[in-house]
């Protein structure tokens, strides 16, 4: 008998792959269908939602994977990675932990708290029968008195965030475009600043 740890599943379950003797499965589908079937971008989805993507979304997700691809030298997270790397050029693994570490709620971050003011806004319409236009209102104004910065509004470098107008209207075109998308439109309008690219992924999810 193979006492090795690593002969079976057993000693360390997920729901999102497990393997045998012969074959390795990603959410329930062989390994090998999707390398032969599949792209990486629909595999991700995958990953992460549990099914793969209708062609309609797969477009959408493929686009938004293309869009968090690369934005130069200057973010934090890569500039920490440069500087870690050029210093010490015999481990590069260290200026990859060092853009990882980089990565918080002030960079990468602000999504994940966009997400929360949006979700509460959305409660507002379901819970309370607001329309949006009062939803937007009554998160902006909440952040006005609180003196906060509207988490995942406005953009370091761009007057509005290129990318997140061309996914916003993939989403709409392919039938995606979730109740959040007309919601940060609306809370947008009110806020000094741009929408942000930040969000993209979440507001399309009906």
């Amino acid at each position: 008998m193979n006492s090795s740890p690593f002969s079976s599943s057993e000693h360390w379950l997920t729901a999102i792959t497990h393997f045998d003797h012969d074959d390795i499965f990603i959410r329930g589908r062989k390994v090998e269908d999707l390398m032969g079937h599949g792209n990486f971008a629909d595999v991700a989805f995958l990953l992460l939602s549990g099914r793969m993507p209708s062609t309609a979304e797969s477009r959408v997700w493929n686009a938004l994977m293309i869009a968090s691809s690369d934005h130069g030298p200057t973010s934090p997270s890569t500039f920490a990675a440069r500087v870690v790397a050029s210093g010490n050029r015999r481990a590069p693994e260290a200026g990859m932990a060092a853009g990882i570490l980089a990565i918080g709620d002030a960079h990468g971050g602000a999504g994940e708290e966009a997400m929360a003011y949006l979700h509460e806004a959305l409660a507002f319409m379901t819970n309370k029968g607001f329309s949006a236009n009062e939803s937007a209102e009554k998160i902006v104004q909440q952040y006005r008195q609180a003196k906060k910065r509207l988490p995942g509004m406005g953009h370091r470098f761009h007057a509005v965030d290129p990318r997140t107008r061309r996914l916003w209207d993939l989403a709409e075109q392919n039938h995606v475009a979730g109740a959040g998308i007309a919601m940060m439109s609306e809370i947008q309008k009110r806020s000094p600043s741009h929408w942000d690219a930040k969000c993209r992924l979440m507001l399309m999810v009906p």
